[in-house]
């Protein structure tokens, strides 16, 4: 029998997610700080954040006891582009 799906966000959740451009990681600050002033973006659509994101304590525990009952799948916001949605979707 297979186990049942259960869906976990991931941001704010699983791992901290910067409120603000000061809360993003110091490696990546400036480089997102002038991508946000150029492109007019979010600091939360900068390419690169969710790889410098930190997991919140105990979420990896939950994530492994749920693993041992369900199949898993963290959820997050992927921005497809318009014309790239209705293409996937045809």
């Amino acid at each position: 029998m297979s186990k049942q799906i259960v869906y976990v966000d991931m941001d704010g959740v699983v791992v901290h997610f910067p409120e603000s451009i000061e809360d993003v990681a110091s490696e990546i600050r400036e480089q997102c700080r002038e991508w946000c002033r150029t492109s007019g973006g979010h600091h939360s659509d900068f390419e690169g954040i969710f790889a410098t994101l930190l997991p919140k304590d105990g979420a990896a525990q939950a994530i492994e006891r749920l693993l041992s009952k369900y199949e898993v799948f963290l959820l997050s916001t992927q921005e497809i582009p318009t014309e790239d949605y209705f293409a996937l979707i045809k």
